[in-house]
C-alpha cells in the first residue's frame, strides 16, 4: 500500500471507541461498563438461572433500591419492567429478594391472626390464610408460565416473565400489608368480605394496569380491553393455582405432622 494512502486512512479513522447509551442513566459510554453510573452496558437476557443466582443475596446482602423499587413499580410498572430487561438493574431490588422480603413482612403480620367472618373455619381455610405468603411465592413459576403463554407474540423469554411476575406479585403483596388494619377492624364480622373484595379488585386492576403499561405503553382503548381480558383469564388461573398449591401444602404439612 502507498505510505501516503495509509497515512490518509489512519488520519481519517475515528480515534474514539464506539459508544452506546447506558440502559440506566442513558449517557453515552464506551466499553462494557458505563463510565457514569457503573451499569453493565451489555446485560445478558434474563432466564431461570438469573433467579437462582440471587438466592445467596437474600440472606447475605441488604442493598439499596427497596423504596425505589416499591414506588416505581406502583406507578410505572411497565416502564420499570422494560428498563430492567434492557439492563437498568443496579438501582432495583433484585426480584427474588424483593418478593421474599415483602412475603416475609406479610407473613409476620398475618401469621398470628386468622381473620374470619365470625363463622368457624375449617383447618384447610385457616391454613390458606396463615400461609398466604408461601402460596404466593410458589405461584410465581405458574403465573409466569401463564403470562408467557398469553403474550407469546411479545417474544419475551420465560425467565423474563418469571422476573416480571416476581416484582408484580411482591407489589400486590404490599396491598395486602396496607389492608391489614382493615382486616383487623373487621375481623369476626361479615364485613370482612369488604377487605377481601378490595384485595381481589386491587389484584385485578393492578395486573391490568401493568400489562397496559408494559405491552401497550398506556396507548389505545384496545390495549385497555385486551389487558383486562388477559388479566381476567389470569385471575381464574390464579384461583385454580391457589387451590392446587394450598391442597398440596396442606397434605404435606399433615403428613409431616406440622399441623
Amino acid at each position: 500500500m502507498n505510505p501516503s494512502a495509509k497515512n490518509t486512512l489512519e488520519s481519517t479513522a475515528d480515534p474514539t471507541p464506539a459508544t452506546k447509551p447506558c440502559p440506566a442513566c442513558e449517557q453515552q459510554s464506551a466499553g462494557n461498563i458505563c463510565m457514569h453510573c457503573g451499569e453493565n452496558l451489555y446485560p445478558r437476557r434474563l432466564n431461570v438461572a438469573t433467579m437462582v443466582h440471587e438466592v445467596p443475596d437474600i440472606f447475605f446482602n441488604l442493598d439499596r433500591g427497596l423504596f425505589y423499587t416499591m414506588r416505581n413499580f406502583l406507578f410505572h410498572p411497565g416502564r420499570m419492567i422494560k428498563r430492567y430487561f434492557a439492563g437498568d438493574r443496579s438501582r432495583h431490588y433484585k426480584p427474588l429478594k424483593y418478593i421474599t422480603f415483602i412475603g416475609g413482612l406479610t407473613a409476620l403480620l398475618y401469621a398470628r391472626f386468622v381473620f374470619t367472618d365470625g363463622k368457624p373455619q375449617s383447618g384447610f381455610e385457616a391454613f390458606g390464610t396463615q400461609w398466604t405468603s408461601l402460596i404466593l411465592l410458589l405461584q410465581v413459576p405458574l403465573i409466569a408460565l401463564t403470562t408467557w403463554l398469553l403474550f407469546r407474540k411479545k417474544q419475551h423469554t420465560y425467565g423474563e416473565h418469571l422476573v416480571a411476575n416476581a416484582y408484580i406479585i411482591a407489589e400486590v403483596s404490599l396491598f395486602n400489608i396496607a389492608l391489614f388494619p382493615l382486616y383487623y377492624l373487621l375481623d369476626g364480622t361479615s364485613n370482612i368480605a369488604i377487605a377481601q373484595g378490595i384485595y381481589s379488585l386491587s389484584i385485578l386492576f393492578y395486573y391490568s394496569f401493568v400489562f397496559y403499561d408494559w405491552f401497550y405503553d398506556r396507548k389505545g382503548t384496545e390495549g385497555k380491553i385486551l389487558s383486562f381480558i388477559f388479566v381476567f383469564v389470569l385471575f381464574i388461573m390464579v384461583i385454580i393455582f391457589t387451590f392446587i398449591i394450598q391442597a398440596l401444602l396442606y397434605y404435606i404439612f399433615i403428613q409431616m405432622h406440622w399441623l
